[in-house]
């Protein structure tokens, strides 16, 4: 990869931590604001439909942030990063689905048990995704294990238990998606003020 790429890739990776950063943020603010009934409760008014439809682009925040960290490290990340990359997005997808078919029928237990099932595949492609990087050793050793912490506490599971009749995770609560959004902006502003590579502060006018 040469300077100019990586510089490309630095800037990537930060506008797509800050775009995630948003829908995360907005996911929690709706919540706290408008209160829907999360967790296996069927969907009781427009408030529902619309938290449930913001897994959409909160699951495929998570995926393009994981894409960007793979493309930043220009695949020295080896097949941990690579399979760690198509786990996360088959996790991905079942969130997609979960959501699709919770708003078409109005009821959570639609799909079964495939939304704790995207939830431990997400995971497992993150914990991959994060092995690939500490080899790679072009992003800080920190970056992904942060991430994975923080869709743990922030994360769909967190924020669908913390309504008023949440259910699941013994950890939820309104607005836990804060959290991931806080990870997030913490990565970007990581990358916006130094290089890939961990102690190299970019070069001026890169932010």
């Amino acid at each position: 990869m040469t300077d100019l790429d990586q510089e490309m890739a630095r800037r990537r990776l930060v506008r797509t931590l800050t775009v995630a950063a948003g829908v995360a943020a907005a996911t929690a603010t709706f919540v706290v604001c408008w209160h829907p009934v999360g967790g296996a409760r069927p969907l009781e008014s427009w408030v529902d439909v619309v938290f449930t439809a913001l897994l959409v682009p909160f699951a495929l925040a998570l995926l393009a942030v994981v894409l960007a960290l793979r493309a930043a490290q220009a695949g020295r990340d080896g097949a941990a990063g690579r399979i760690g990359a198509w786990t996360t997005a088959v996790g991905v997808a079942g969130f997609v689905v979960c959501a699709v078919a919770t708003v078409a029928t109005g009821d959570p237990a639609s799909t079964g048990p495939l939304y704790p099932l995207a939830m431990i595949v997400t995971l497992a492609g993150l914990v991959l995704a994060a092995v690939g990087s500490a080899r790679a050793k072009v992003l800080s050793w920190w970056v992904v294990p942060l991430i994975t912490l923080g869709w743990i506490f922030g994360g769909p599971v967190a924020e669908s238990s913390g309504g008023p009749n949440g259910e699941g995770s013994p950890f939820g609560f309104p607005g836990a998606s804060f959290i991931l959004a806080a990870v997030y902006v913490v990565a970007a502003a990581r990358y916006a003020m130094y290089r890939l590579v961990a102690g190299t502060r970019s070069a001026p006018g890169g932010r």
